[in-house]
């Protein structure tokens, strides 16, 4: 995945973004665990471990998703009041064209749902929030927007 995220062109922010999601929807005990892992002598073979782990743990014919950061990013940015918001809206922005079309639509649901809910940030945040869920989803969408 490391490689994928490189060639994809995340950059440091989403990825610390990303982490914090990623953080937060563990269970508190399943935060001990991880403290545990990686903050002792031991971190750098618990990283390796886990990365092994993780790969063997996809089912037959399964692969990883390349686009989980940008996911876990918005899930940790979506409802905060602060950078996190438009750091992490500016990149999806930026990557737009290069995600794939259920990763998309995906981003577009969770943000309109968060707008509906009250769940988008300060009416700043919501504004860009806003102008990354109307971006073009697929070719027909692209279309629309720039038919005269």
């Amino acid at each position: 995945m490391t490689n994928d995220n490189l060639r994809l062109g995340f950059s440091g922010d989403l990825m610390f973004y990303a982490a914090r999601g990623f953080i937060e929807g563990m269970s508190r005990s399943q935060r001990d665990v991880f403290q545990s892992l990686f903050s002792g002598d031991q971190a750098s073979a618990a990283t390796a471990t886990c990365l092994e782990q993780a790969n063997f743990g996809l089912g037959y014919g399964e692969s990883s998703d390349p686009y989980a950061p940008i996911l876990s990013a918005l899930d940790y940015a979506l409802p905060r009041m602060s950078t996190a918001g438009w750091t992490v809206a500016t990149e999806i922005e930026r990557l737009w064209d290069t995600l794939p079309e259920p990763t998309r639509m995906l981003v577009r649901a969770k943000i309109d749902t968060a707008i509906r809910n009250g769940r988008s940030g300060a009416s700043v945040d919501t504004a860009h929030w806003a102008r990354v869920a109307r971006l073009p989803i697929d070719e027909a969408e692209r279309g629309e927007l720039t038919a005269f």
